[in-house]
C-alpha cells in the first residue's frame, strides 16, 4: 500500500479549517449542522480529520462563507 500519510494530514488540515472558521463565526457544531443539513456527528468527524464527502464540504463551505478551495488549500 502506498504511503497515505499525506492524505491523513490533508484531512486533518481540512478539519482544522472547518473548526477554526466555525468558531470564528461563533457557531456551535449543532448550529453548523442545522445550517448545512448535515448531522452534528458528521461535523464532529470532519473536524476530527476523518473522511468527508465532497457534498458535505461544499455545504460546509457555503455555510461558513468560504470558497470550497479554501477548505482544501
Amino acid at each position: 500500500m502506498p504511503d497515505d500519510k499525506w492524505i491523513i494530514d490533508a484531512r486533518r488540515r481540512v478539519g482544522d479549517r472547518v473548526r477554526v472558521r466555525r468558531i470564528y463565526k461563533n457557531l456551535t457544531q449543532e448550529r453548523l449542522a442545522e445550517l448545512t443539513g448535515i448531522n452534528r456527528s458528521t461535523i464532529q468527524r470532519i473536524e476530527a480529520g476523518n473522511d468527508a464527502k465532497v457534498g458535505h464540504l461544499l455545504r460546509i463551505a457555503r455555510a461558513l462563507d468560504m470558497l470550497p478551495r479554501e477548505l482544501l488549500d
